[in-house]
């Protein structure tokens, strides 16, 4: 109305123009869309055409763009004046001036409506335009400009061109760790491919081929498969980076299938291809393997191969899935060690360190570990460095050799930290934290805990988060804050529901039963053990170190019940049925000890416990004294106030009064306030039964 000159606006007011007449008789558009359509109809024809070639450059569009694309010379020396009047009417205001003349559409409906207004081939060459354009003008210092020109060239119907640009704009954000973002190029890289690979297709079967042309369409067909392996394994990577682990080995295991060299299917194809590639392991190591020569195109292909192995036994790792984590790293070890030098080789030796120790085979770990390294610092390349130190610390972590972990981990999150690689950054941490929980660093591991959360939500990265709530229970527990330790594990489990990280999600379950049983929820702690027995029951004990809480919490809760039971009425079915459980749950914690010597503190401490309550007091001293000592020996001042407080409650006399009063100078020292209590309450009770 106001364009039509029916009404005038001044000061704020609207009133009617003398010649508006009856706005009955008006025609009035029915949608915005009419609206915007109706004052584009009432532009000059240059003042239509500026406002159309904008639309498809975007909402912000600089002069110097709009000037140099647009495609009737003789409007470009009126332009200036034709985006004031635009500018007037309130539909390209002012964004930014000189130097930087730029303007914005209004409403982003406005440049749509604009938009629809042009036919497509019209469309279609303005987008090439603008891509063309851009080439030019930023050809020194293309990479900021990749997403967009892979937008223009996409509606220009430059296909190839787009599916390059969207390949690099995704590498890229990978790269950075815009993983949100690497996941949307990608996946629109492989629809395009995917749409010319099928007219390709319809093309070839309605035209006769030569032999020679065969073998060139075989060749551009190979080198196509190998390409969108290479994109279904970045995408891997950035779920990965957003913890997205069942989505993330969708896309590795699709990986392997398009480069030849699919996971097996069947248990006889498993056992066939496991007994393989350990023959090939092993001969390997009698006699190392020299690399192969052979054509770029195959070592590209090798590469890749055992690069996406490697990714999924990451995977395979934290889903606790035994022979698949055996055969991946094994099988990446075999790929890349017929090769030069590569990140994908130490990549291979850090895997291999890992499987290696918790075989136990600790000669050949050392010796994967020393390679990895030895591989990384030689070919230069920071990110592969982090992750073998990464596989360093949790070697030493599950041996008790916490300075040796700790200067590895620290070292990695030092290297990520300069390179922006913050998947491994995030992996260091966390197990820095565990480093700090295990030695009694409760503070310590609670402030590493809460860096890692202010990452994980800063990055969207829901596993990280989960792993950052679990680190906080952990420690919040211990500092003796058993509701919030509660709440905190509940709040990692909803995390973890959504991954595949089944070892964390596990030892979780174990701090939410020890959470429960601190608040003397026994009936309700009982419930969780029950859950966590059966997530248990699933995994092997022996692949990770930090499986500890989760076995030591069942325990607890059998060995309390059976300590409860044996006091009020000996005789009951309950009283009966727990010994046996109670002394699986100590089994399955001396297996893991075997593994990983950190754990022998409190495997011996649980023995201990179940031989008091079995009548065997000498065996029940014995066993809290090895813990005791193993405690000492590793350096683990929490396990060594549980082994004195076990020794103190059940015993008499001095011993007695000296035990606990280590004990309560321990927790004290450590935080640990529930404990603390205990052991003061201990001290003015008489000998424990």
């Amino acid at each position: 109305m106001r364009d039509a000159g029916l009404i005038t606006v001044a000061n704020g007011e609207c009133r009617l123009a003398p010649t508006a007449g009856d706005l009955r008789d008006l025609n009035f558009p029915d949608t915005v869309q009419g609206v915007i359509i109706s004052r584009i109809d009432r532009l000059a024809p240059p003042q239509q055409l500026a406002l159309k070639v904008a639309s498809v450059i975007g909402r912000v569009f600089a002069f110097r763009t709009l000037s140099d694309i647009h495609p009737v010379e003789a409007d470009k020396p009126r332009l200036g004046e034709t985006l004031n009047v635009l500018q007037r009417l309130d539909l390209t205001p002012l964004e930014s001036p000189e130097p930087s003349l730029a303007y914005i559409f209004k409403h982003i409906i406005t440049q749509e409506v604009a938009y629809n207004l042009m036919l497509f081939s019209q469309r279609r060459e303005l987008h090439r335009a603008v891509a063309q354009w851009i080439e030019r003008t930023y050809a020194d210092h293309l990479s900021p400009s990749y997403p967009l020109l892979a937008y223009h060239c996409g509606k220009a119907d430059l296909t190839l061109k787009a599916i390059d640009y969207l390949e690099k704009a995704g590498e890229q954000a990978l790269n950075n760790y815009a993983n949100q973002e690497a996941v949307a190029f990608f996946n629109e890289a492989l629809a395009l491919s995917e749409e010319r690979r099928t007219s390709a297709a319809d093309r070839r079967a309605n035209r006769p081929q030569s032999r020679s042309g065969g073998r060139r369409v075989a060749q551009v067909v190979r080198a196509a498969t190998f390409q969108r392996a290479r994109w279904r394994r970045q995408l891997g990577e950035a779920h990965q980076g957003l913890g997205h682990l069942a989505e993330s080995r969708r896309h590795f295991s699709e990986a392997l299938a398009l480069l030849g060299s699919p996971m097996p299917a069947t248990l006889g194809q498993w056992a066939a291809q496991v007994l393989g590639q350990v023959v090939q392991q092993g001969w390997h190591r009698l006699v190392p393997p020299r690399p192969a020569e052979t054509s770029p195109e195959a070592a590209a292909l090798k590469l890749e191969m055992a690069r996406t192995y490697g990714l999924l036994g990451v995977l395979y790792y934290l889903s606790n899935e035994t022979v698949p984590i055996a055969y991946t790293a094994v099988r990446t070890l075999n790929i890349a060690e017929g090769l030069a030098p590569s990140p994908e080789l130490a990549d291979a030796y850090t895997n291999g360190m890992v499987i290696a120790g918790v075989i136990p085979y600790h000669a050949l770990a050392r010796l994967y570990g020393r390679r990895a390294l030895e591989t990384a610092r030689r070919i230069n390349h920071p990110r592969t460095t982090a992750y073998a130190l990464i596989g360093a610390g949790v070697y030493n972590l599950g041996l008790g050799q916490w300075a040796e972990a700790g200067k590895a981990l620290q070292e990695s999150v030092s290297i990520s930290d300069q390179v922006g690689n913050w998947q491994r950054w995030s992996e260091a941490l966390i197990l820095m934290e565990q480093g700090a929980y295990y030695q009694g660093e409760f503070e310590r591991g609670l402030q590493l805990a809460t860096d890692l959360m202010d990452s994980a939500r800063h990055r969207d990265n829901q596993l990280h988060q989960a792993w950052a709530f679990s680190g906080q229970a952990e420690n919040t527990l211990r500092l003796g804050r058993a509701a919030a330790a509660a709440e905190l594990a509940q709040a990692a489990i909803a995390l973890y529901a959504d991954n595949t990280d089944r070892v964390s999600e596990t030892a979780t379950y174990g701090l939410l039963t020890l959470a429960q049983l601190r608040q003397g929820n026994l009936p309700l702690a009982r419930q969780t053990a029950e859950r966590l027995a059966a997530l248990l029951a699933k995994l092997s004990s022996s692949v990770s170190y930090y499986l500890l809480d989760a076995l030591a919490a069942v325990a607890e809760v059998h060995l309390t019940r059976w300590e409860a039971e044996s006091q009020t009425d000996p005789r009951s079915a309950d009283a009966k049925s727990l010994p046996p459980l109670a002394r699986k749950a100590c089994a399955a914690l001396r297996r893991l000890a075997q593994v990983f010597p950190m754990g022998g503190p409190r495997a011996w401490l649980y023995e201990g416990w179940a031989q008091w309550l079995s009548g065997r007091p000498l065996r029940a001293r014995q066993s809290w004294r090895k813990s005791l000592a193993l405690a000492e020996r590793l350096a683990m001042p929490y396990d060594q106030a549980l082994a004195h407080y076990e020794l103190g409650r059940h015993a008499a006399g001095a011993e007695r009064q000296t035990r606990l009063a280590q004990a309560c100078d321990l927790f004290a020292r450590l935080g640990a306030a529930h404990d603390l209590d205990r052991a003061r309450n201990a001290q003015t009770q008489p000998r424990g039964g």
